[in-house]
């Protein structure tokens, strides 16, 4: 058999998989929340999507995160928001990309760098089926990919018996790690020929309990831009 503590090795990677904390009382400074957002520039507006304000699906504060992946050391908050009614189970395996500070009809994306005045943002009535909570995150040393991502030259008989030795891929929302493909691969376009050539960052996992799933049951994942892309982010999302 093939060098199992090598592939190990090779392969993990750490993640930060989010729950709930203990209380939902905001902070004085900016936290992670599902289903919510609370901070931006002075003098931002609230993203609009066909008429109305979008959805707060995620924000991220970097600075609770256990470990921080390199390709995010220079942000302070990531927040997605969704327009619920675009992002239907028709549209699975589209195209989803824009520039930044641009409003997508189905998400946007906003990312603060580290040393940015932020202020708190009103919330207005954008009628969100959500249950927001206040996140926490839960290290996990180890992440390995799905045998969609594994590299070609594993041996066949650690691929053959790659779940039984441990492999594990955690699912769930989380920051880093490996994407938990539901389908394939990811394709950030079609042909997965990205103009920004985007790598994964982080996913949204679907959770019932708190009012938001992909299509059924799917997970949303999340890319930035590479190169002279690093300000552009990319959007796939896989259900069943």
């Amino acid at each position: 058999m093939g060098d199992v503590h090598y592939w190990r090795d090779r392969l993990a990677r750490r993640a930060c998989v989010l729950e709930r904390a203990g209380s939902d009382e905001t902070a004085e400074s900016p936290c992670s929340w599902f289903g919510r957002v609370t901070v931006a520039r002075v003098g931002d507006a609230w993203p609009i999507a066909d008429g109305a304000p979008m959805w707060p699906l995620l924000q991220i504060v970097t600075g609770d995160l256990p470990h921080v992946p390199p390709v995010l050391a220079d942000l302070a908050v990531i927040q997605v928001f969704v327009n619920r009614k675009s992002l239907s189970i028709n549209e699975w395996g589209a195209d989803y990309y824009h520039a930044p500070g641009v409003n997508d009809p189905r998400w946007h994306l906003r990312a603060f760098r580290c040393g940015e005045d932020l202020v708190a943002i009103a919330e207005p009535d954008h009628d969100s089926n959500l249950r927001p909570y206040r996140g926490a995150w839960r290290l996990v040393d180890a992440d390995f990919p799905t045998h969609d991502d594994v590299p070609a030259e594993l041996p066949a008989d650690l691929n053959d018996a790659y779940y039984d030795l441990g492999f594990k891929n955690r699912d769930g929302t989380k920051v880093g790690g490996w994407p938990s493909n539901v389908q394939s691969e990811i394709f950030w376009a079609p042909g997965n020929r990205h103009p920004h050539d985007p790598e994964y960052v982080f996913q949204i996992d679907s959770d019932y309990d708190h009012g938001w799933a992909w299509g059924d049951s799917g997970v949303g994942y999340v890319g930035r831009g590479t190169g002279q892309h690093r300000d552009q982010w990319a959007l796939e999302w896989q259900c069943y």
